[in-house]
């Protein structure tokens, strides 16, 4: 019998556990599982050390709420996989909301029979900045796959960036995968800074000459802006180009520093 056999209709609940990592998400995460609640069979959120009202929250809309000490982002949403009790996977950022066009697309994947064929699915992700949608550049369309088999996918360790490593066919799905991002310009720079640094200590420790770092960076800000069309955001579309072309030199630097640290004159 398939996965989905009782799957009838759309209005019918998908056999899918929603698994979501959360610290301190009071002001995210109720937006986040209103978009799920009522049409998928399990909600996990899995915190760690919550001062706010986040865990609360979760349990106000029936989410099952785990405590586990901190092992990385890409640990806690395995860790939070491994607790599901359905055959598929939906993994959220606190930060995110499942768009009604997205919805209906995910509802769609099981009686339509592709969770036969297909052992994962990918989407769009749409950002929310300075109360504007990204619509160009860097991020957007950011394609991520984010519903997936379980047994048929893990996340990787990476510290920054991890990403879900799938075993068999992912198929791409249309809706939007809304991304509520930075809340100001100073998070913005403040939380890119703290990704650089964890990218750097990846890292291996390697020579980066000068002109590699002003070709990455300058690359970086016209890919965004230009090739990508990121001046068809506006002053947004500028400043995230530029932000991108300052934190990929700001990265390179550091790793020049380190290595300039580490290896003797």
């Amino acid at each position: 019998m398939n996965d989905f056999s009782t799957y009838r209709s759309k209005q019918e609940i998908c056999p899918i556990s929603v698994v979501v990592v959360a610290r301190n998400e009071g002001k995210n995460i109720q937006r986040c599982l209103a978009s799920v609640v009522n049409w998928v069979q399990e909600i996990i959120v899995v915190v760690n050390d919550c001062t706010d009202a986040t865990v609360q929250k979760a349990e106000e809309l029936g989410a099952k709420v785990v405590e586990h000490h901190w092992e990385g982002y890409g640990a806690q949403k395995n860790f939070g996989a491994s607790l599901s009790a359905q055959p598929w996977i939906l993994s959220l950022d606190a930060d995110e909301e499942i768009s009604p066009d997205l919805k209906c697309s995910l509802q769609k994947f099981f009686p339509a029979g592709d969770a036969v064929d297909y052992d994962g699915a990918s989407f769009s992700r749409m950002v929310f900045f300075q109360r504007k949608w990204i619509h160009h550049g860097e991020w957007y369309p950011d394609y991520v796959v984010r519903l997936y088999r379980k047994g048929k996918g893990h996340w990787s360790a990476d510290a920054v960036h991890e990403h879900l490593e799938i075993t068999g066919k992912i198929k791409r799905i249309r809706g939007h995968l809304y991304h509520y991002t930075y809340r100001s310009f100073q998070e913005s720079i403040q939380t890119g800074l703290k990704y650089a640094d964890l990218w750097v200590q990846e890292q291996k420790v390697r020579h980066v000459c000068v002109w590699e770092i002003c070709a990455r960076s300058l690359w970086r800000f016209f890919r965004g802006y230009v090739w990508k069309c990121g001046f068809l955001d506006g002053f947004l579309g500028l400043y995230i180009a530029l932000t991108q072309g300052f934190l990929t030199m700001y990265r390179y630097a550091r790793l020049r520093e380190r290595y300039r640290e580490v290896i003797p004159k």
